[in-house]
């Protein structure tokens, strides 16, 4: 039921040309490729050419300087599974660059494969981020090696694109302009008292806002979370579809989400923020 998706083989591009061939006017097939070193692995996203982390005299590129030349390429740099186990259960698992916490990268990874502990982890290292006034962009990955596991849930990009093209996709993911979900739909967009309004990835002036959560396909005993500056403000029972209403004060808000979880504090769905700013 997806309308795109990507391929991002580690350290190389060699499945793209079939990938693609398989793609229909229903189906977009993306480029990409995960640079996977040993001490951490990212996707570029969208890129069709062969990037390497080392040098042909032995040397090994910084992961800035490897950072930048995806980004120069128009290229999204996503940290992938960025909490995920590491030594011994998986060479270059986790995210070790500390000087790339999160640096010159602009997406992170915050829910891979099935939802586990370490997901966890990694969506309140990106709040932790957030918090500390980073404009980066949370998504999601299969991370798929093989036939899908049944019922596992994963989850999907949801992106408010202009149109069905990787230009496209890959712009809205650039700004912000996508949820990540296992399932429900969860929309989330804001008005300010003085009229202005805006979407998940907009930045609205710091004014008393009121905030509108739209959801569908949530089951029973989920609940919504509306998350400001980090913390959870609202926890709140919901039917398996509905819409509600949240005012904050001018001042504060720097960046909000809404998270749909379980009873059992199961992620379901995440927003990325929309930011409140002079």
């Amino acid at each position: 039921g997806v309308d795109f998706m990507t391929l991002s083989d580690h350290n190389t591009i060699s499945g793209l040309a079939q990938a693609r061939s398989l793609g229909t006017r229903e189906l977009l097939v993306m480029g990409g490729i995960e640079l996977s070193t040993y001490f951490g692995h990212a996707v570029a996203l969208g890129a069709r050419t062969w990037l390497d982390w080392r040098r042909l005299d032995g040397s090994v590129m910084t992961m800035p300087e490897l950072a930048q030349s995806v980004l120069d390429a128009g290229c999204p740099f996503i940290i992938a599974h960025v909490m995920h186990p590491g030594d011994p259960y998986c060479c270059g698992c986790r995210w070790e660059y500390y000087d790339m916490m999160p640096g010159n990268a602009t997406h992170v990874e915050v829910w891979n494969g099935p939802w586990t502990l370490h997901n966890q982890e990694s969506l309140l290292l990106f709040y932790h981020w957030l918090d500390e006034g980073r404009r980066i962009v949370a998504t999601s990955g299969t991370d798929l090696h093989g036939p899908p596991p049944p019922n596992v849930r994963g989850a999907v990009n949801v992106v408010y694109a202009e149109d069905l093209t990787e230009e496209a996709i890959i712009a809205a993911l650039k700004a912000g302009r996508s949820y990540i979900s296992a399932g429900p739909v969860l929309l989330l967009d804001a008005r300010t008292d003085g009229g202005q309004e805006g979407m998940i990835g907009d930045t609205l002036p710091p004014e008393a806002v009121t905030l509108r959560i739209r959801w569908s396909g949530a089951h029973p005993g989920d609940y919504l979370r509306l998350v400001v500056n980090g913390r959870a403000y609202h926890d709140k029972l919901v039917a398996e579809s509905g819409e509600v209403e949240w005012p904050l004060a001018a001042g504060q808000a720097r960046w909000c989400t809404a998270e749909l979880r379980d009873g059992d504090d199961g992620l379901w769905a995440v927003t990325n923020p929309i930011y409140f700013a002079a």
